[in-house]
């Protein structure tokens, strides 16, 4: 009797621990999304770029993508017709490197740590710096997350076949609709992701973008080495990922989130705020609410 009576307490103290646990994560996320709608937006700039600029990206791509496919996609199917690529064999292991599996389980895990995990002593300086981070890697995430879906609904609207259904000269054959792997090509998922890995790192972290992003182009590449996609999916993949990423950045920077805009309305990291932030707090102690945290007064002058 005694051990059931044990049993069931220690049975409770872990469900009151998960459930505890768990409306602490739900609260979090809860009064974050309270917090970004409640901010006032930036009218400085528009999240769409000026529509010269727009025209000229979209005319850009789409020449891009017509060169591809007119030269490059015969000179890969030419090629596969005679052989497998020279380098297939390590191109076909670092293609996996492409997948967004890893991207969002990494950057994921560190969302829901930061999201449950309170350091106890954190000072106000130190809790504006954790939340800058935060931003960097909730911003990787869903830009990661975000295009990744987009590619897959124009995978599906689209339905071009992969090159292995190719026989003669024919480089477009599309089955829309058919959720079918065979008939997924354009554009490239593997590539989208690559493309978004790019343009994250180029926007938070540009010295480490100047190490990675050979890597994930080359990643990007070895889609049509192996012969699964065209370069014209490649391509199509990489821009795609790029400029949602840009797009989607600048929707941050509309709510003065991670991102703002300078005076030419161009983006830019918000690093400086967050110093200024810092230095405010060293000469006054305020409240984390004004600028823009969510905690109450008495909670950052404890912290302060």
């Amino acid at each position: 009797m005694t051990r059931m009576r044990q049993s069931n307490l220690v049975g409770a103290k872990r469900n009151t621990f998960g459930g505890s646990v768990i409306h602490t994560w739900l609260t979090t996320v809860s009064n974050y999304f309270r917090f970004v709608s409640a901010r006032k937006p930036d009218d400085s700039a528009k999240i769409l770029p000026d529509w010269k600029l727009l025209f000229a990206l979209g005319l850009s791509l789409t020449v891009a993508i017509v060169l591809s496919y007119q030269i490059a996609d015969p000179l890969l199917m030419q090629a596969l017709g005679q052989g497998a690529l020279p380098g297939v064999w390590w191109m076909g292991w670092i293609t996996h490197a492409g997948k967004s599996d890893w991207l969002l389980v990494s950057t994921g895990s560190v969302l829901l740590f930061m999201s449950i995990y309170k350091f106890p002593n954190l000072s106000a300086s130190h809790f504006i710096q954790w939340h800058h981070i935060f931003l960097k890697f909730y911003f990787a995430f869903t830009a990661v997350a975000f295009s990744g879906l987009l590619a897959i609904a124009l995978k599906n609207i689209i339905g071009r076949a992969r090159p292995v259904l190719f026989e003669d000269n024919d480089f477009w054959i599309s089955s829309p609709f058919s959720d079918s792997y065979l008939y997924a090509s354009f554009p490239s998922g593997h590539s989208t992701t690559m493309g978004a890995m790019i343009a994250v790192l180029f926007l938070v972290a540009p010295r480490l973008c100047l190490v990675l992003g050979p890597i994930a182009f080359l990643v990007a590449v070895s889609r049509f080495v192996i012969g699964v996609h065209f370069p014209s999916d490649v391509v199509a993949g990489l821009a795609l990922g790029v400029i949602f990423t840009w797009i989607y950045a600048r929707s941050f920077a509309r709510k003065r989130l991670l991102f703002e805009f300078d005076s030419d309305g161009q983006l830019r990291l918000r690093n400086s705020a967050v110093d200024r932030a810092r230095r405010r707090l060293r000469k006054k102690s305020q409240s984390l609410a004004d600028l823009g945290f969510g905690l109450s007064r008495r909670a950052a002058k404890n912290r302060g």
